[in-house]
């Protein structure tokens, strides 16, 4: 159960009071709604317990490297944006579409991929998301223009890397409750490897082939490898629950009352002013996050640095260490996860506001140190805060919606920076709006906590008013 730190005095020291952040739902106690919360009750139920452990720490690992796989294919891609520059000698604005349409179509898949989940099981969704992912990428190979790129390297892949991403992150957060923080961050430090593996080694097959066509094909078959790790992902054990009451209902009405209760706890979840709070927040996180890994390259130019690549290191290695430490720190009962998840997004933005100041190669590797390590923080954090912001059975349905919401973002964010990259010349505009953004994202999170607070309140009020 998540909570926010609230200070009372005993003994002489401040100790923390546990704030629950997911109160029972006051959906939940409308009149029509308890008829149909006595109707479920009336029969044998199943539920599945989170083991905390045991095979979970081998979904931990295999969540590692889907992230790992996918994401230093997605965060290593400001080198394709070079070539699809040169190759179909277009603007920096439109061939920044690939990256946009790769990076949002993989959070916009989101509901679909809840969607699967549910009617197909982890591994099947793993499965069809590999094969999406693995074929498009062999298509861009052979895509003669530009338009094609998109369709295939942008919306294709991305919607393959959409449904895997959120099946390794369903399955650790449901594998995982109280050391879900830990597990979620040792999961998602894949990505952080990825662009430190991914980097130099599309560096070095264009240097070899000459034609990222040939690297595209070669990433194409390492991809499939997640077809092995959907394998990983098995569902969980399912604990019976003895009836409570007896009833004269069938089992159909029964089914169709869960039915109707489950359209209008989704309603509920779009009405929850804490959830599109997140949701606004995540969306301008990601119009400015993508912009330095796919523009760096053009930053480092323009102070006439040749070593784009080696800064890209910085950053997956900073990500790396951002994404344990702050994962493993996360986890400690006394920590504000949300505070520390709205602090990693403010210093990131104001960093990157401040990189274009960044003239030499040692001030520049400063930056993609604190950008690699605020961005494994707060990456790490946002499933788990959503974790504490909402009741678990609603938790894949949140994380689609806010995966949403992140792919929106990235719809808008690299287009518009490539636009002023093109417009300016320079990328200085486009970094400082980039940190703007980011900046924002942290700072509207801290109305949260009186959210929360009076949601409970009002929450409390109406059991009063039941009882």
């Amino acid at each position: 159960m998540g909570h926010i730190p609230d200070e009372k005095q005993k003994n002489g020291k401040a100790q923390a009071v546990v704030v629950r952040l997911n109160p029972p739902s006051p959906l939940s106690l409308a009149p029509e709604n308890r008829e149909v919360e006595a109707a479920v009750a009336d029969t044998s139920t199943t539920s599945s317990v989170a083991p905390d452990g045991g095979w979970g720490w081998v979904v931990v690992f295999a969540c590692f490297m889907v992230h790992l796989l996918t994401d230093g294919v997605v965060y290593s891609y400001g080198f394709f944006q070079k070539e699809y520059v040169k190759q179909f000698e277009v603007t920096q604005h439109a061939a920044s579409w690939v990256a946009s349409l790769l990076v949002g179509t993989t959070f916009c898949a989101g509901p679909l991929s809840s969607f699967l989940i549910k009617k197909l099981g982890w591994t099947a969704t793993t499965i069809v998301g590999t094969l999406l992912a693995s074929g498009c990428l062999f298509a861009t190979a052979y895509a003669q223009s530009l338009a094609l790129v998109y369709v295939t390297g942008g919306v294709g892949t991305g919607l393959g890397f959409g449904l895997i991403y959120l099946t390794a992150i369903d399955s650790v957060s449901k594998y995982f409750d109280k050391n879900r923080t830990l597990a979620t961050g040792i999961g998602v430090c894949g990505s952080g490897f990825g662009t430190v593996v991914y980097g130099p080694l599309i560096g070095y097959l264009l240097v070899v082939f000459g034609d990222y066509r040939w690297v595209m094909l070669v990433l194409s078959g390492i991809i499939l490898v997640c077809i092995v790790l959907g394998f990983v992902f098995k569902p969980l054990k399912q604990q019976q629950q003895p009836p409570t009451t007896s009833s004269s209902k069938s089992a159909s009405q029964v089914e169709d009352l869960k039915k109707e209760e489950k359209s209008k706890l989704k309603i509920a979840l779009l009405r929850d002013p804490v959830l599109l709070i997140y949701m606004f927040s995540n969306f301008f996180t990601n119009v400015g996050y993508n912009v330095p890994y796919v523009f760096m390259e053009k930053l480092a130019e323009q102070h006439g640095m040749s070593q784009a690549p080696t800064l890209l290191i910085v950053i997956g290695v900073a990500n790396v260490v951002g994404r344990a430490g702050i994962g493993w720190g996360a986890n400690k009962p006394w920590v504000d996860r949300l505070l520390v998840y709205n602090s990693c997004l403010i210093v990131c933005g104001i960093a990157t506001a401040a990189s274009p100041f960044c003239a030499n190669f040692p001030l520049m590797a400063i930056y993609a140190a604190v950008f690699g390590f605020t961005t494994g923080g707060f990456v790490t954090l946002t499933s788990v805060c959503l974790a504490d912001l909402v009741e678990r059975d609603r938790f894949t349905d949140a994380l689609g919606l806010v995966l949403a919401a992140l792919g929106a973002g990235s719809f808008a964010g690299l287009p518009f920076a490539g636009f002023l990259i093109d417009h300016f010349v320079v990328a200085d505009v486009a970094f400082h709006v980039a940190g703007v953004m980011l900046a924002i994202s942290g700072s509207m999170l801290y109305v949260i906590p009186w959210l929360v607070r009076r949601r409970s309140s009002r929450s409390e009020a109406e059991i009063n008013t039941v009882v």
